[in-house]
């Protein structure tokens, strides 16, 4: 519930806060689909042709808690993404349009393992990770329209960003179960793995 208020949140001041400068003849929301991993919001507002995009997606973490006889294993990750950017588009056929644009966007992720050895060897190990990451995408899709309101639609997102973060191991064999640091940060060039899929209608 907390998710998905804060994404309601997020939409209602953007309409808020960019409703009143763009002289707005067309609005849409629907969900979005970021392979089989994550999935989110997205809101549109402007003229047929030129539109601010919003989009919000969860990436679906675990919470695993699992025992033996021998190990006590657990697995908790979460992470959610925020862009906005500008849409627009072309009319190719009756029911095809061309899009084309770009997103500024953030992402954060989070990641905490343990496995708890209950043997006599008591040989624990564990990592943790948390990254940041601004960067900015083009946007380059295709809508078809499947009536007067609703349209599927179809982008490729190839970016740059920079990650920042960092991530720590430790096993108790190993520098005496001390903790060991490293940085995770660099920048970030993704041409693949980026596909959305949309699903809109129009308010």
């Amino acid at each position: 519930m907390k998710r998905i208020a804060f994404t309601l949140i997020l939409f209602l001041v953007a309409h808020f806060a960019f409703g009143q400068e763009i002289s707005s003849t067309q609005k849409e929301i629907g969900l979005a689909f970021y392979g089989f991993d994550s999935f989110g919001l997205v809101y549109r507002t402007g003229t047929p042709t030129r539109l601010w995009r919003f989009n919000n997606s969860f990436i679906l973490g675990s919470n695993q808690n699992q025992k033996s006889d021998d190990t006590h294993r657990t697995d908790q990750s979460f992470g959610v993404s925020l862009s906005v950017g500008r849409e627009f588009r072309k009319s190719i056929h009756e029911k095809v349009q061309f899009r084309s644009g770009f997103d500024f966007s953030f992402s954060f992720s989070h990641q905490k393992f343990t496995q708890d050895d209950l043997t006599p060897n008591n040989n624990d190990s564990g990592y943790e990770w948390t990254t940041w990451r601004p960067g900015i995408n083009a946007v380059v899709g295709v809508n078809y329209l499947l009536g007067d309101r609703m349209q599927i639609g179809f982008e490729i997102l190839p970016g740059i960003g920079y990650t920042m973060g960092s991530r720590t191991d430790y096993q108790y064999f190993i520098n005496n179960g001390e903790k060991v640091k490293s940085d995770l940060s660099g920048f970030n060039v993704n041409f693949s793995n980026s596909a959305l899929v949309t699903f809109v209608i129009k308010l």
